[in-house]
This record gives C-alpha cells, structure tokens and sequence, in this order.
C-alpha cells in the first residue's frame, strides 16, 4: 500500500514465532521503499491483525490502526498518526466497532503462509 502518495508501496511484515509473539500479539513491521532499498519506518510491537489504513491522513501518510489485545486486557483498536518521521499512537479505542479504513493482513496466520526469513550468508 502506498501509504504516502509518493508512488512506491510500503511492506508490512507481521512476524511470528515465540521470539516475535506474545499473549498481545506479534510483532509488526513497516518498510519504506528509498533510493538505497527498503528501510525501517516503524515497529509495532503486540500487534493482532488486519492493519487497518485509515483514508484520513496526517503529515501526508494514512493514519494506521491497529488491534491490540491479550495478557488480560480488553481488545482496544490503536489509532497511529505519522508526525513526519515514524507513527506514534494518538488514541486508543474499545474494539466493539471495526474503524474505517481498508484491512490488510487480514485472516489467520501459520507458518506455511508466510516466507521464513534466513540469515544472510
């Protein structure tokens, strides 16, 4: 998706693995497409999915919003906003409503589904 109008998509990676996982979720990871290859925008630890792109946009990027929930705390949606270097959180809300936008990484995950990631050599 490209999250910043500038033409290139941005990657989500949702890693899992009980290095990258716990009771709230996994890991999620955004990448930005530059001139030098693909680099780290931000990392959202405890994330469940879908990723939510909000069509309202702050700093020229989609607002993102993300499923949190686990360990004993109630489901809540995290609502992130882009201040012109990376996404930090705004707002934090129940996750009895979907939010607006457009989902991805929708469904379930399992290790077949997705690309192991090897060391380089």
């Amino acid at each position: 998706m490209d999250l910043n109008s500038d033409g290139k998509d941005e990657v989500f990676v949702y890693l899992l693995g009980s290095v990258f996982c716990g009771t709230g979720g996994c890991n999620l990871l955004l990448f930005a497409d530059g001139e030098n290859g693909y680099s780290l925008v931000n990392n959202f630890p405890i994330s469940r999915t879908p990723i939510i792109v909000s069509p309202e946009r702050t700093e020229g990027w989609n607002n993102l919003i993300r499923l949190e929930s686990g360990g004993g705390v109630p489901a809540s949606y995290v609502q992130h906003t882009f201040n012109g270097e990376r996404y930090v959180k705004q707002q934090r809300v129940p996750a009895d409503e979907t939010p607006e936008g457009r989902k991805y990484l929708a469904g379930e995950f399992t290790f077949q589904d997705g690309i192991p990631l090897e060391p380089r050599k």
